[in-house]
């Protein structure tokens, strides 16, 4: 007789996990669309989600190895851990910002916590591994901590959010702990939590995290303190506190924290975290209020952003709004061009200095009279939709010298490919010559396994930080260009890794393909014989396999290529959803345009003579 709870419970186990990650997703989005600056306040903005679901569906495969443990390697998987972990780190930094002590508190103090119960686990007696040992632990490193934030120094500040710095180090604590009470490490398997008991900690977290605020603007913080909590617990409660047990069972694997991507708890906790504040902040608020002392750097407006505001305001009815959104957009196209070609405007009129005809200043001019002067009619405001639209596409045409040619970006990118790709081959052929045995024994070797799964990991880290230390990458400054935020600065840390995220499919493809086309390449054998890889052919798995490979970068590159084309900007998808442009490094010089002469004034005309005849009557 099939029992319905245990039925039923199978069934959720499967679903609820692949149900975390499309509700979160789908929070995130509308949050940070729909209420765009109060998400950028407390940091959980468009590129946030854009890391948290292309990124990370994106990065499965890519593990970054970062030690060998008695035989085992131990990796850090990008969409599954490393990942979530920047988010977290970058949502605490927003939290104590504006005080240099906080910040060094809040990382010296987790780092003492985690370290302090490492110590415990390893060289105390067993006691000290308890739940509540590790609590005290957990208090002791939260006050001295915060204690640490308010002490007095230089660098003080009246307004060190200690308070924040308290909540979440409180919840944090609480969750790794509970983490580490449920987590159970397997060898060979890794460490898991019973379903549904891992949920209790996320939910939890999530409405004590708003909950605890009082009513009041500040309340918002909840929203980033439930994610960083929830996803800095989990990591250091299961994935480093547990595992220690993985080892010295005599099974050699490669273990990887937050190996199962966007369906491993150090992924899915944050996301049902967040999923709670938002539902506790909505019912006890609802008003998403910013806090009180929060500032918003989005950098320049977007060209895109304005139109659409004029788009919508238009279906809507709402004429003038319609118009006036219009002209910014048209204003902004101007100021967008100035910036590129590092030109400053002369006078009110935007478009002076830069190399357009005269009819420009004219179309301008009429739209910002239109905008100013208002109008309800929708033929107006059509009208002014399309003159905004013809005038930015006349500055699209004269900053494209600009924006890097997709010829340097191709050779850019494949000189770059060949300097991540070329150690990394050597490292394959290394491993695979002192690797005794079969076929089958090197593809289930962890070494093999780790410098496999290693390149996309570490390639992606090169783009990376190349984008984000100095705009360019050695390919990049080979041919003289850059990447640059809208406010030509370099991008942030967090735009570079959005950017260079929808790469992670390429370089997987690259990656693993080519480190099993130099195994089979190697061995000269392939082919499925009974499950087992005997069927000796020569080198022709190899050279299917690498013409595989060859053809999927191709079309990965081709695609790429094409959305390159047809953007005005000339943006790949990386540049949307992280906001950056790739120029020259320098700007092009242009010839300004003189500003218009006045228009010519009608000569008066003079009244008619008198017809002769008599005067008086």
């Amino acid at each position: 007789m099939v029992d319905p709870i245990e039925l039923a419970l199978d069934i959720s186990s499967s679903a609820v996990p692949l149900a975390i990650p499309a509700l979160g997703w789908l929070a995130l989005f509308l949050l940070a669309w729909e209420r765009p600056t109060f998400a950028e306040a407390l940091g959980l903005g468009s590129r946030t989600f854009w890391l948290l679901f292309v990124g990370s569906i994106l990065g499965w495969l890519a593990n970054l190895p970062i030690a060998m443990i008695e035989g085992s390697l131990l990796a850090v998987d990008l969409s599954g851990a490393a990942f979530p972990f920047v988010i977290a780190a970058l949502l605490i930094a927003r939290l104590v910002r504006g005080s240099r002590r906080a910040s060094w508190a809040a990382a010296l103090g987790f780092a003492a916590f985690g370290s302090a119960v490492i110590a415990l686990l390893v060289v105390a007696p067993p006691w000290a591994g308890s739940v509540g040992a590790i609590a005290g632990v957990g208090a002791v490193s939260a006050a001295l901590a915060v204690a640490l934030a308010r002490a007095p120094g230089r660098s003080f500040s009246q307004a060190v959010p200690a308070t924040r710095l308290a909540i979440w180090f409180v919840l944090t604590v609480g969750v790794s702990v509970t983490t580490y009470a449920l987590a159970t490490p397997s060898p060979g398997v890794g460490v898991s939590e019973p379903y549904p008991l891992y949920l209790l900690p996320p939910v939890a977290v999530g409405v004590l995290a708003v909950a605890i605020w009082p009513a009041g603007p500040d309340r918002a913080f909840g929203l980033p303190i439930a994610y960083a909590s929830s996803a800095l617990g989990v990591l250091v409660g299961a994935d480093v506190w547990r595992q220690p047990g993985l080892y010295g069972a005599g099974t050699v694997q490669l273990y990887s924290i937050g190996g199962a991507g966007i369906l491993d708890l150090v992924y899915l906790s944050p996301l049902l975290a967040l999923l709670a504040a938002l539902a506790t902040y909505w019912f006890v608020d609802g008003r998403w209020r910013l806090p009180s002392d929060t500032v918003v750097r989005d950098g320049p407006p977007r060209l895109d952003a304005a139109f659409s505001r004029a788009f919508d305001a238009g279906a809507r009815g709402e004429i003038r709004a319609s118009i006036e959104a219009s002209c910014e957009a048209a204003r902004l196209a101007a100021v967008n061009a100035h910036r590129l070609l590092a030109s400053e405007p002369a006078g009110p009129d935007p478009w002076n200095g830069l190399d357009v005809p005269s009819w420009v200043h004219a179309d301008f001019a009429n739209l910002s009279a239109l905008a100013k002067s208002g109008s309800d009619d929708t033929r107006d405001g059509i009208r002014a939709y399309l003159a905004a639209r013809g005038l930015a596409g006349i500055a699209t045409r004269l900053v494209r010298r600009r924006y890097a040619k997709p010829s340097a970006r191709i050779v850019a990118f494949l000189i770059d490919l060949a300097i991540v790709t070329g150690p990394a081959a050597a490292l394959w052929v290394a491993i695979t010559a002192s690797t005794g045995g079969s076929l089958d024994r090197l593809l289930s070797s962890p070494t093999f396994l780790a410098a496999a799964y290693g390149y996309p990991a570490a390639a992606f880290l090169y783009f990376a930080l190349g984008d984000r230390w100095t705009g360019q990458t050695i390919g990049k400054a080979a041919m003289r260009i850059a990447v640059r935020d809208r406010a030509l600065e370099r991008p942030s840390l967090l735009a570079s890794l959005v950017r260079e995220s929808t790469k992670l499919a390429l370089l997987t493809v690259v990656g693993i393909g080519g480190a099993l086309a130099v195994a089979l390449a190697w061995h000269g054998a392939g082919g499925l014989a009974g499950g087992d890889l005997t069927t000796s052919v020569g080198a022709l798995p190899a050279i299917l396999v690498g013409a595989t490979v060859a053809a999927g970068t191709a079309l990965l590159g081709a695609i790429g290529l094409l959305i390159v084309l047809w953007s005005d900007e000339r943006q790949r998808l990386g540049d949307r959803f992280a906001g950056t442009w790739v120029v020259t490094s320098r700007p092009t010089a242009t010839r300004p345009s003189p500003a218009p002469p006045p228009e010519p004034r009608p000569a008066p005309v003079p009244e008619a003579a008198a017809p002769p005849g008599p005067r008086g009557s």
